[in-house]
């Protein structure tokens, strides 16, 4: 990876993108890279970056998330890597924490029976049948 370069030493960058520009993007956004980090790499602005490279960005974010998926199904189920490697499931679940959003869920469902369970439902403004039968 080349040393970063400071925004006030960025070349102007003149279009339109080359593939090789097009395949540096989708890698850095497969591997997690900010969008601030690749602008910087690419000696571009954020602005640039977004604009004329938007498809790359968000296909290397979706493939990354893909394959993450891809990688914990296969490993929940007990199907072998292609290539004999074994996954490490630790570095998976945290990746599909923090790529993809999955989070675990704590769901407490201690009710106990007999309990006066009350709720409260804010007035809203509307009437209900009751009340407009009284009027």
């Amino acid at each position: 990876m080349p040393a970063p370069v400071l925004p006030s030493e960025r070349k102007r960058w003149t279009g339109p993108p080359t593939d090789k520009e097009r395949n540096q993007v989708y890698t850095y956004a497969l591997y997690g890279a900010t969008d601030d980090d690749i602008a910087v790499v690419m000696e571009m602005s954020d602005w640039t970056l977004k604009t004329h490279f938007r498809e790359e960005l968000s296909k290397g974010r979706i493939d990354a998330k893909a394959k993450i998926g891809q990688r914990l199904y296969r490993f929940a189920v007990g199907d072998d890597d292609p290539e004999g490697r074994q996954p490490n499931l630790t570095a998976l679940i945290f990746l599909a924490k923090t790529r993809c959003g999955y989070k675990e869920v704590t769901v407490n469902e201690n009710i106990n029976v007999g309990e006066n369970v009350q709720f409260y439902i804010p007035k809203n403004g509307r009437e209900t049948e009751e009340e407009d039968d009284n009027d």
